[in-house]
């Protein structure tokens, strides 16, 4: 762990002979218009993937309604 990585296997009891090696992508998503994959599959995580909000603005508009805006900033 001389980078600060945990690096490793996992052997789960059960499973003959099966490792499953650690995940090293970002465990914080914002969702998004178009599909993503995040490879977790047969890896071991440290903890949750957290799923943002999705961006989104409300105001009063000029006829006195609401507008909101989703994915703006």
């Amino acid at each position: 762990m001389a980078d600060g990585k945990i690096t490793g296997v996992v052997k789960v009891s059960g499973i003959p002979n099966r490792e499953y090696p650690f995940y090293s992508g970002g465990y914080n998503f914002t969702p998004a218009i178009e599909e993503q994959v995040i490879s977790t599959k047969n890896k071991t995580m440290l903890q949750n993937i957290k799923v943002n909000s999705i961006p989104c603005q409300e105001e009063i508009n000029s006829s006195g309604g609401r507008t909101i805006t989703i994915g703006g900033y």
